[in-house]
């Protein structure tokens, strides 16, 4: 063959390959059908990952990449950027068991009796560091972290973001107090707040002891805008067992902030653990900190979270003058929205959940909020009243739903994000226990259709599943009536194929007067743990 003939085959090569990638859209994937219990059984929606750009009001679905790095099996010393992948979640226990892909592991020992090890004054000692809202949102927060015995000093070093690394030599220093722990003998438990801060400002932050120079590594988080949108992540039932279901926890935190990179914070609604053992804080907020150390979590107590005030230990929040020994009730202004953060631990002669002095602070504090012209309303909760899962039939659930709930359409909640039951479910527009109007009109979402519910009356009440290793089922007793006042209420049964590895979290992002909301499953066993929309909808408010 001669050189001219080798050089035509060559162009036409070149050529064929140009003309695939024109067809192609350059290897880019412009839909993947993902299953859906969102709509009827062995259906499929189409997530389309189209070249138009969506309103603020519409998350974007990114596909994930499988280039991209992910959360290490042992968390490194220095904790990094958010990672921007989830791994598979580890293999699946043989033995049967409500906390699937954890029970075969054992416990990583309490981390608090470790030798210490210092690196260019970063300290391995210094652990569990979360960071909350306390204060306004918009220039404060809140920080929290323990140590060994060693250290009596709590100071919290700041520095704006201006480059890809902090340079700490100008930092502004806020000292903070130190308390011992009520859960864990020999460490102590150092909080402090961060105030003065400017408005949408992203920050880099130590935490540690400025008269030993001993240091944690650092995180950031970004302060709130006074106005405009944001979105954020929310989340329910962290609680695993073992240093297995931490990683699987870890993994869910990290998809989550991967398709909702600009994800303002994180709200977990209770059970954050499994129980209050010392041990199961320690791998929880080991092996996410590469999350949770560069955002700011909002946090609600769940009631295997109760007790031994290990709920206020390990989170910055104002409680004022309440009783903390169960958990903690406050509320957040986040641009124009405002959430309510129940603690549903506490009883009375009147409430299975509450006291009446928690009830009335909830009903000052709501319209104190839309006095001041607060748009949305969103209740946090562990043990909300509208469920299908296995507490459904619960007697201090029963009790919530017939007592509490009807105040909530009362003050105008709009939104009641809780737990405790861990399937997804999604609620029609709620009011004194029967279901309200609903406007429905579609917008196109990110390439998929979404259903809008315009102008409700009522509170719509959503469970987001399980991000932890604990999984429930649909109660296949329940009433016709009852279901009746759910969008979404399709399981999963206890027969469902592949129930104990189906993780969810929603991302909601609130512009003006519109909320959307989606919400991502992810399995081990579904396309390599890649997350996969099971609901979307929204909510149009003009009043």
């Amino acid at each position: 063959m001669n050189l001219l003939s080798k050089h035509k085959i060559l162009v036409c090569m070149v050529s064929a390959i140009l003309l695939l990638s024109m067809v192609s859209g350059c290897g880019e994937v412009v839909g993947r059908e993902v299953p859906t219990s969102a709509v009827a059984p062995n259906t499929f929606i189409t997530v389309q990952n189209t070249t138009d750009i969506p309103s603020p009001s519409c998350p974007v679905l990114p596909s994930a990449s499988p280039e991209a790095s992910a959360i290490p099996s042992e968390p490194p010393s220095e904790t990094p950027a958010i990672p921007t992948a989830a791994v598979a979640p580890p293999a699946a226990s043989s033995q049967a068991s409500a906390f699937s892909a954890s029970t075969a592991v054992p416990a990583t020992p309490d981390l608090s009796v470790e030798k210490a090890v210092v690196t260019d004054n970063v300290s391995s000692l210094i652990t569990k560091i979360t960071v909350t809202f306390y204060g306004d949102d918009a220039s404060a927060r809140g920080f929290t972290w323990y140590t060994d015995g060693n250290s009596a000093s709590s100071d919290v070093q700041i520095v704006e973001k201006t480059s890809t690394a902090p340079d700490f030599s100008n930092a502004i220093t806020f000292a903070g107090a130190v308390s011992a722990s009520h859960n864990s003998p020999g460490e102590l438990v150092h909080k402090a707040v961060a105030t003065g801060l400017n408005t949408g400002t992203t920050y880099y932050y130590r935490v540690g002891d400025a008269s030993l120079n001993i240091w944690s590594a650092t995180g950031t988080f970004t302060t709130a805008s006074l106005n405009g949108p944001f979105t954020f992540i929310d989340v329910s039932d962290t609680q695993f067992a073992g240093k297995a279901g931490a990683q699987v926890v870890a993994n869910t935190l990290s998809s989550a902030m991967t398709h909702s990179p600009n994800a303002a914070f994180i709200i977990n609604n209770g059970d954050i653990v499994d129980n209050k053992t010392e041990d199961q804080w320690n791998l929880l907020l080991k092996y996410t900190a590469p999350i949770l150390m560069n955002t700011t979590i909002m946090p609600a107590a769940g009631n295997h979270d109760a007790g031994n005030s290990t709920f206020i230990d390990h989170f910055n929040l104002d409680s004022g003058s309440q009783k903390t020994t169960t958990g903690v009730y406050y509320s957040v202004d986040y641009s124009n929205a405002h959430f309510v953060i129940l603690n549903t631990n506490e009883s009375s002669g009147s409430y299975a959940e509450f006291t009446q002095i928690q009830l009335d602070w909830m009903k000052t504090d709501i319209g104190a909020a839309k006095a001041n012209g607060a748009k949305w309303i969103i209740v946090v909760m562990h043990k909300g009243p509208y469920t299908t899962a296995e507490h459904a039939k619960d007697a201090d659930i029963i009790d919530t739903r017939k007592n509490i709930a009807p105040l909530f359409s009362q003050l105008g909640v709009d939104l009641v994000l809780q737990g405790h039951d861990h399937v997804y479910e999604r609620s029609k527009p709620i009011s004194n226990g029967s279901a309200g109007v609903e406007g429905l009109m579609k917008q196109v979402c990110g390439g998929v259709a979404v259903d809008y519910i315009k102008d409700p009356t009522g509170t719509i009440y959503i469970t987001p599943g399980t991000a932890g290793t604990k999984h429930y089922h649909q109660d296949a007793s329940l009433s016709q009536q009852y279901l009746n006042l759910f969008d979404v209420a399709n399981g999963p049964f206890k027969d469902t194929p592949d129930i104990n590895n189906q993780e969810t979290f929603l991302s909601v992002t609130i512009d003006g007067g519109t909320l959307t909301a989606t919400v991502y499953q992810t399995s081990k066993n579904v396309d390599n743990s890649v997350p996969y929309v099971i609901d979307q909808f929204g909510i149009i408010k003009n009043t």
